[in-house]
């Protein structure tokens, strides 16, 4: 996996969990 991917992967996550952490 390239790097850049695996560094848009890894934003997906933190984007998703903060989103979660806010509605929460």
């Amino acid at each position: 996996m390239p790097m850049s991917q695996m560094w848009s992967y890894k934003q997906n996550i933190y984007r998703k969990s903060y989103v979660m952490t806010w509605l929460a």
